[in-house]
């Protein structure tokens, strides 16, 4: 019942994204089209997987793993909560410093990362305030994704599993955590990547994702 409006959003944004009937000379409007498109599909392929998983579980199975261009997924998706962002009044930016890095993942699962990451950011950030993504290559090879805020951040300290200390690193403000961050965190270990948050009270947040060495993953 969902895939059936889904699929027709998607390919109504699809046509208006692609200017099939007509040229739509507004490029904000072209631009809400493709997150509407992109936005809609990925809703489609979590669905998929949940299905095809047995509809047992809250996670986004991850078997399917294959090369990637990180920015290229990073665009579409800061791209998608733009416009929330800007309703919430903040200053949400992507920088990859030129770097254009490859990684072995799940688009569903690191779409899916992405997004919690990037909500749970401009959801505690005050009217004002930065949202920052990056991209880029660690020194010995490996490729970073870092999604930071200048929120007020979180309980503790700093933690190589969030999972490990959810009791610390909750937000004071909040009844719960939710299943954002636990699930970002199971994702993330489940595609062999690491996973770490740094956070000081009114001093942000951010969320650090550490993935292996693209090359070596193919020797």
């Amino acid at each position: 019942e969902l895939k059936t409006p889904l699929t027709a959003i998607a390919a109504a944004a699809e046509i208006m994204r692609d200017e099939r009937l007509g040229e739509m000379k507004n490029e904000r409007y072209r631009n809400y089209a493709a997150d509407i498109h992109e936005s809609a599909t990925h809703a489609l392929d979590v669905i998929t997987a949940l299905l095809s998983d047995g509809a047992r579980t809250t996670s986004v199975p991850v078997a399917r793993l294959i090369a990637l261009d990180l920015n290229a997924i990073v665009e579409r998706t800061v791209s998608s909560v733009q416009a929330l962002a800007q309703s919430c009044g903040l200053n949400l930016t992507f920088e990859s410093n030129g770097a254009r890095p490859h990684v072995v993942a799940n688009p569903t699962a690191l779409r899916q990362i992405l997004l919690n990451l990037l909500t749970n950011a401009i959801k505690f950030t005050p009217r004002g305030g930065d949202v920052r993504v990056a991209t880029g290559h660690v020194g010995d090879g490996r490729v970073f994704l870092v999604v930071s805020d200048t929120g007020r951040g979180m309980k503790g300290t700093r933690s190589a599993s969030y999972k490990a200390s959810a009791a610390e690193l909750q937000p004071p403000w909040a009844h719960s955590t939710g299943i954002g961050l636990p699930l970002v965190e199971r994702l993330v270990r489940d595609m062999g990547a690491e996973f770490e948050i740094e956070s000081a009270a009114e001093g942000g947040t951010a969320a650090l994702i550490i993935f292996g060495d693209f090359t070596r993953r193919f020797e």
